[in-house]
């Protein structure tokens, strides 16, 4: 919650403040990004009731945190109107065990190239730091 509480400090500053508007959004953006990434680190207790999850789900989890970190790192700027493109295609259930994408029989064409995408830039990510 502090970083969020940071981020409304910001706001209420910047918007009494004489810096240029770019640089305001600028500003804005960068506190807005670290509140949302915060809220994506779990907990030792969450992350223990995470092993209660499939193994592709886990991964997936992972996986998601790991895309809002390269999200972040752009700035973008967030909204419901831009993130629904972004998750429609995400899965519709729970994977389980045995989903591979992209041949997970039961998700649409799109879910299962979302998947294969995230699972690629996993994989990139992780030949990259080694």
């Amino acid at each position: 919650m502090l970083k969020w509480e940071l981020f409304y400090q910001a706001l209420k500053n910047l918007s009494m403040s004489d810096l240029p508007d770019a640089e305001k959004k600028e500003q804005i953006l960068k506190f807005m990004w670290d509140a949302q990434t915060s809220s994506l680190e779990t907990s030792s207790q969450c992350k223990d009731l995470q092993k209660n999850y499939s193994e592709p789900e886990q991964k997936f989890s992972r996986i998601w945190i790991e895309s809002t970190e390269f999200m972040a790192a752009t700035h973008i700027h967030s909204s419901l109107e831009k993130a629904v493109p972004l998750m429609a295609p995400l899965p519709g259930r729970i994977l389980k065990e045995g989903d591979k994408p992209p041949n997970i029989a039961d998700l649409s064409k799109e879910e299962n190239h979302a998947l294969y995408i995230f699972y690629w830039m996993e994989s990139m990510n992780s030949n990259l730091l080694t």
